[in-house]
Order: C-alpha cells, then sequence, then structure tokens
C-alpha cells in the first residue's frame, strides 16, 4: 500500500480502504450548488410576538408601573419635609420724611419702630416604625391544635374510603 493513496489518491489503492469507502460513500460530502429562491417569504410583524404575550406585557408593564408610582408616592411623603407655617406678620407703618423742623406724627399706641426676627422652627422628621401585630402562644397554639384536627379528620375520613374501596374489590373477586 501506498501511503499517497491516503492523502491525494496518487498511489495504488488498498482493497480493504476501498472496502471501506464505498461502504462509507453515503456520508461522504457532495457540494451542491447554492439555489437562491425566488421569493423571500414574507414575516408578519409581530411573527415572534402573539396577542396573549402582549397581553401579558402590558399587564406586567402596568402593574410594574402601578408599583413604582407606590413607591414614589411613599418614599416622598415620608422625607418630605415638613413646611414651617408662618404666622401673618402684622403690617407696619411706612415711616415718611418730613422737614427738620415739622413734627413726626405718630398713630396712637403705635411706639418706635421695632424689628422683630422671626426664627423658623423645623421640626425633625420622625419615621414611626411598623407595627406589625405577631401571634401569642396561646393562639399560636390554638391554630395548631386547629389543624392537627383537621388533618386526622381528613385521614379518617380517607381510611374510610380506602375500607369501602377494599371490600369493593373483594366481594367483586369472589
Amino acid at each position: 500500500m501506498n501511503d499517497n493513496y491516503l492523502w491525494d489518491k496518487s498511489g495504488e489503492p488498498d482493497e480493504e480502504i476501498q472496502h471501506l469507502e464505498s461502504l462509507l460513500s453515503d456520508f461522504r460530502y457532495q457540494p451542491r450548488p447554492f439555489v437562491v429562491p425566488e421569493e423571500a417569504p414574507k414575516k408578519m410583524i409581530f411573527s415572534m410576538l402573539s396577542m396573549s404575550t402582549l397581553r401579558y406585557g402590558a399587564i406586567a408593564a402596568l402593574a410594574l408601573l402601578t408599583l413604582g408610582i407606590g413607591l414614589w408616592y411613599g418614599l416622598r411623603s415620608a422625607n418630605e419635609v415638613e413646611q414651617v407655617v408662618r404666622q401673618p406678620q402684622q403690617s407696619t407703618p411706612v415711616p415718611t420724611v418730613a422737614a427738620n423742623n415739622a413734627e413726626v406724627k405718630q398713630a396712637p399706641g403705635v411706639t418706635a419702630l421695632q424689628t422683630v426676627k422671626h426664627a423658623a422652627i423645623a421640626r425633625p422628621i420622625v419615621r414611626k416604625p411598623k407595627v406589625i401585630k405577631r401571634a401569642t402562644d396561646k393562639q399560636l397554639e390554638l391554630e395548631g391544635e386547629m389543624a392537627k384536627e383537621k388533618v386526622l379528620y381528613a385521614l379518617q375520613l380517607t381510611s374510610k374510603q380506602l375500607d369501602v374501596i377494599a371490600r369493593k374489590i373483594q366481594t367483586d373477586t369472589n
């Protein structure tokens, strides 16, 4: 056998190799020319999305939007700074300029202009913790007992039904 036959088929073929080639000829690569279709199939705009998928997507988007708005309002009201209510200021008389020798008249009960400093008092933001009612030990015990009774009752019913079925099977076979 010539080794060149295996690489470029230039040597003498071996009978075993020819036999193997004939057996495996169905699996040999056979080049085919590329055929271009005359008309490409038209794709629908929503070929990937069905109407039910769009509905579920819209419902999910609305749910997320509602959740986001709820969170935004909740956080905004929790962090909102309380605005200080200003007390209405009393109207102060406007001073007029008089001549040097003229006598300045003031309204009765009004003293010289006084400056009043108003200080805004900001209240600290206090978050109140949410009150979570926890079940007491007695309530938990009572709930546990009721659940146990329900399970036992269900087991009794099941065993009665199984007995009835077993009797029917025995009477049918006898």
